[in-house]
């Protein structure tokens, strides 16, 4: 009997954890492909003294905080809020916490929510929290989940306005299986300004989406939850881009990191950045490096630091914090008592050569085998939210990555398809070795779709150092195949880029050509 795969398209915003890029064109979230990036750096945000954070609370808890709020919220009662003046406030870069169950949110700052499930959930602190909220005890509750959902369905670059933006959890759900099920708390930061627009850059907006907060925490541990933002609010100091130069290394390579902290105030700050790593087989991180920096008054400032690989093959991960003291930032020879402001880590993957891993996929006559096995396979397209077309290989997130392919693997997704980069240097190429890696980790083929109705310019580097761009499509061809017969023999020279540096993977197939119509 001939076996079929069914792909079904997935997009996983719910529980992706990568940064998101809102917007579809093919800048991606930068323009160092390949990289392993958090965000890029914010343009200017525009001087402290006309920042405020608001604060949208639900009635109860309000009433159970009076008098003993931090005085630097502007507080919004949730049943008399007017949305449209939290949307004018972020938009020109305030902050905003929002603790309620977040019907009425701005449509314009795409964040949206659901109800992972109808029984009481215990949430617990995200495991790349930005903020550290592990001592805070809360409570079995009824909650929401945010995700990213565009105000329309399908936004025209440059044309609708999209945010540029990271949707970083602070707390997750998880079902009785341990699985995380949803984030009834997360961060919302707008790293820039938005596009057609330009507004929300600079703002770090945190929703806690609960219908009965005090079923979630108790006063006192809400109100020790507003100090700690009102502290990083008031430091004034945000990671705005943390990056290593490549997704993917060898043994024995040098690994360099670079931080940028953005002072939003209208002094200058000291802050501390400090460096940690885990490797694959540890538990902890364990700090390598310490910088003390300096950034102006609404300017940037960059620490880099870096190390020889050493060690296993695996996901290793990097965490790079923000420490200030609050009483003395602007007292820049001052060391003092420093406290946690900001963190963000990001991941990336070493390997001892090019891919060697076991054979998992081989063909039985017309039929696809994984494990040795015949059978109907369902598979699913794969790009995360955090860019379109330039699917993660211009900002590869590997900790996310790996996250996901173990989600579709608990799914039952033995197959995922994705898409190769048009322009290949060896970022780029680094980005995948992480996929089919983390891949192949996960008991995942990867179905690489090569090449596309939508691309006009293809290139790729040859052994001896030369970039080579050539026309795969001109203006009149119809988009409706992903083939063509323009410069076949540079076409050949493509492929045979991905097939000899990925002859040692035995989780890949290759799908030359996109929606092809015979």
């Amino acid at each position: 009997m001939k076996r079929r795969i069914i792909f079904s398209v997935r997009v996983l915003f719910a529980l992706s954890t990568a940064g998101v890029n809102l917007s579809l064109g093919t800048g991606g979230l930068g323009t160092t492909s390949g990289a392993t990036k958090i965000s890029l750096a914010s343009q200017d945000l525009g001087p402290s003294t006309s920042r405020s954070i608001y604060l949208v609370i639900e009635d109860s808890l309000l009433e159970a905080l009076q008098g003993g709020l931090p005085s630097l919220f502007r507080v919004q009662r949730e049943s008399d809020l007017d949305p449209s003046v939290i949307l004018q406030a972020v938009a020109r870069g305030d902050s905003l916490v929002w603790i309620g169950n977040g019907a009425a949110i701005p449509e314009e700052l795409w964040v949206g929510i659901f109800r992972p499930a109808s029984s009481p959930l215990v949430p617990t602190s995200a495991k790349r929290s930005p903020l550290d909220l592990s001592s805070l005890a809360f409570r079995q509750s009824v909650s929401y989940s945010a995700f990213i959902k565009p105000n329309k369905e399908m936004p025209y670059h440059n044309i609708d306005e999209e945010p540029r933006a990271e949707l970083l959890p602070l707390l997750e759900s998880r079902d009785r299986f341990g699985q995380v099920v949803g984030y009834p708390a997360v961060l919302m930061h707008y790293f820039a300004p938005s596009t057609v627009k330009h507004r929300f850059g600079g703002s770090e907006c945190f929703f806690f989406l609960f219908d009965r907060p005090m079923e979630a925490l108790d006063p006192k541990g809400w109100l020790d939850l507003l100090e700690r933002i009102g502290t990083r609010f008031q430091a004034g100091v945000q990671l705005t881009r943390v990056e290593t130069d490549y997704a993917s290394y060898r043994v024995g390579e040098r690994v360099q990191i670079r931080a940028r902290v953005t002072n939003q105030r209208a002094r200058a700050v000291a802050v501390e950045i400090r460096f940690a790593i885990k490797a694959p087989d540890q538990r902890e991180f364990q700090m390598f490096a310490k910088h003390r920096r300096v950034p102006d008054d609404g300017s940037p400032s960059e620490a880099i630091s870096g190390f020889r690989l050493g060690g296993r093959q695996g996901l290793w991960a990097i965490r790079v914090e923000v420490w200030q003291d609050p009483a003395h930032a602007e007292e820049l020879a001052v060391e003092g008592h420093p406290r946690l402001v900001d963190r963000r880590e990001l991941g990336f993957v070493v390997l001892n050569g090019l891919i060697q891993t076991p054979p998992i996929v081989s063909l039985n006559g017309p039929n696809i085998r994984i494990d040795g096995q015949d059978n109907f396979w369902v598979g699913t397209n794969y790009y995360p939210s955090s860019s379109w077309w330039d699917w993660l290989w211009s900002d590869f997130r590997p900790l996310a990555v790996a996250s996901d392919f173990a989600a579709m693997r608990r799914s039952g997704y033995r197959i995922v398809r994705i898409w190769i980069d048009p322009v290949l240097d060896e970022r780029t190429l680094r980005a995948m070795d992480a996929a089919v890696f983390l891949a192949w980790q996960n008991g995942i083929v990867l179905d690489v779709c090569v090449f596309t109705q939508w691309v006009r310019t293809i290139g790729f580097q040859r052994p001896n150092g030369e970039q080579v761009l050539f026309d795969f499509r001109g203006m009149r061809d119809f988009n409706i195949y992903g083939i063509s017969l323009r410069n076949l023999p540079l076409q050949r020279e493509y492929i045979q880029v991905l097939a000899t540096r990925w002859r040692g993977a035995g989780n890949i197939i290759y799908n030359l050509s996109n929606e092809t119509y015979l």
